[in-house]
């Protein structure tokens, strides 16, 4: 491939990333935070499903890309679109999905608006309950859906709970859409520039400068939280390697579980719950108004 080549692939790889997000800011700016939020979050989704979308082999049908395109979130589409048998629906994994649906719902309309008189509070509890709902719950009945039509449809979550280290957590088990994009799109291509620990810093420093862009320039605040938390995910992976084999394996849960749970302050940061998560639940009437 000539330079001029790999120039125009690059600006044609990015220009979505870059144009999408920009449009999506510009237009919501004056909007209330949490609509600027969702804009944002929808125009890197829409970018990536660009991206991903030049995978996709010539000869499946339209009707097809479209499912990939707007009725799934995940991001491999070589994944989804290796035909699997035609199977039943799940009914243990779906009462599973269902179990956390009922439960996010619960924390988010009964629980979160006990406790409105402490927002911050309130706030944390309302975000895990739409987590619960949306991640480990209505993704996971559509991944169900998907493969019962026979689609190759992994759910997006893979009991992160069950992570017996970083690497486990981070690479197979936590948001596998993002995983298979960075490491596709982004490590891949810097492990052959560079040693894979470079790679890896570049990783999660780049997932931190996304989620800031989704979290706090929409709460005008907190900034530096969220690229804080990944840097030091990919130092605990980093120390994670000197020590993993020389650890129970149980240590290694609490390790891991306490490295991605007790810093959550500093990704989802005080200023994004208030001014973000506690107007949207207001706007939805889940919260009184102020």
């Amino acid at each position: 491939m000539t330079k001029t080549k790999e120039i125009y692939k690059t600006l044609q790889t990015g220009l979505p990333l870059v144009l999408l997000p920009m449009l999506a800011y510009i237009w919501g700016r004056p909007q209330p935070g949490w609509v600027l939020m969702w804009l944002l979050a929808f125009s890197l989704f829409a970018a990536c499903k660009i991206l991903t979308g030049r995978q996709i082999p010539e000869e499946i049908e339209s009707g097809d890309k479209w499912t990939y395109f707007l009725g799934w979130p995940g991001m491999d589409p070589k994944r989804f679109f290796a035909r699997r048998p035609q199977g039943e629906f799940s009914m243990e994994l779906g009462r599973i999905a269902l179990r956390n649906v009922l439960l996010g719902a619960g924390l988010m309309l009964g629980v979160a608006p006990r406790f409105f008189a402490r927002p911050l509070l309130a706030g944390w509890i309302g975000m895990t309950g739409l987590i619960f709902m949306l991640h480990f719950g209505l993704f996971h009945l559509l991944a169900l859906h998907l493969q019962r039509k026979g689609f190759g449809a992994d759910p997006i979550m893979n009991r992160p709970h069950l992570g017996n280290s970083l690497a486990n957590f981070w690479g197979q088990r936590w948001n596998r859409a993002f995983q298979c994009l960075t490491w596709t799109y982004l490590f891949q291509p810097l492990r052959k520039r560079m040693p894979a620990v470079g790679a890896l810093w570049i990783c999660f420093l780049v997932s931190g400068l996304i989620h800031e862009l989704v979290i706090t320039v929409p709460a005008r605040g907190g900034y530096g939280g969220p690229t804080a938390y990944f840097l030091l995910q990919a130092l605990g992976l980093v120390l994670e390697r000197k020590f993993r084999n020389r650890v129970r394996p149980w240590l290694m849960r609490v390790w891991t579980l306490s490295i991605v749970l007790l810093p959550a302050g500093w990704l989802f940061p005080a200023q994004f719950v208030l001014r973000i998560i506690v107007p949207m639940f207001q706007a939805w009437g889940i919260f009184p108004p102020q």
